[in-house]
């Protein structure tokens, strides 16, 4: 797989040990990955990178992870990226912070490698998905012939009943362009051109 294709993990977590045995068992997977002491020097590395998932630990100097957990969340450009609490608080409230607060999954040290790594390529393959839905949300189906637009419900409506339905206070006024009026009224086209001419002269 080429570098531009590969996953981007960022770790999160104040623990040495646990931050190599991530990045490694990660790396080995074919996964790219970076990593912060703490939650503010990771939102100083979200201003240059946005990483396909997070793995974050709770309990961390400057900036804990439930902090940096809501400050993602509370940002337009990083809110979609999934967040994965890793961390040895194994008590179910926190563990029911966290993923009210956003996260996605809540693994407790020490954890499974093959269980870890399952979880993360199941998040990864959602947060495809999600891509996927909102790419297509963003297509407007349109006949090449009569120009009417498809619903979400399955009906063909004309453009101006389409927009007028997603915006109450839209109005039109309609009127013929050039290469329509040539079309529909050639006639008059050519005197409309020679009119025009005539005031260009003058």
């Amino acid at each position: 797989m080429s570098e531009s294709n590969k996953n981007l993990v960022l770790v999160v977590d104040d623990d040495t040990n646990t931050v190599v045995a991530l990045k490694s068992l990660l790396q080995d997977q074919d996964y790219k990955t970076v990593s912060a002491q703490n939650g503010a020097r990771a939102m100083e590395l979200l201003d240059d990178i946005k990483p396909d998932l997070i793995l974050l630990d709770v309990m961390m100097p400057k900036m804990n992870g439930y902090e940096f957990c809501q400050k993602v969340q509370s940002q337009p450009e990083t809110k979609t990226i999934p967040i994965i609490f890793i961390t040895g608080k194994s008590d179910r409230e926190e563990m029911l912070k966290g993923l009210e607060l956003g996260g996605v999954d809540y693994i407790i040290k020490p954890f499974n490698e093959r269980e870890l790594l399952a979880r993360i390529q199941t998040q990864l393959k959602l947060k495809k998905a999600h891509e996927e839905i909102n790419h297509l949300r963003g297509l407007l189906p349109i006949c090449i012939k009569c120009k009417k637009i498809r619903t979400n419900d399955g009906y063909w409506k004309k453009v101006e009943n389409y927009l007028a339905e997603q915006w109450n206070d839209l109005k039109f006024s309609h009127a013929l362009c050039d290469e329509c009026f040539q079309e529909e009224y050639p006639e008059y086209y050519d005197k409309k051109e020679s009119e025009a001419l005539e005031d260009d002269i003058n």
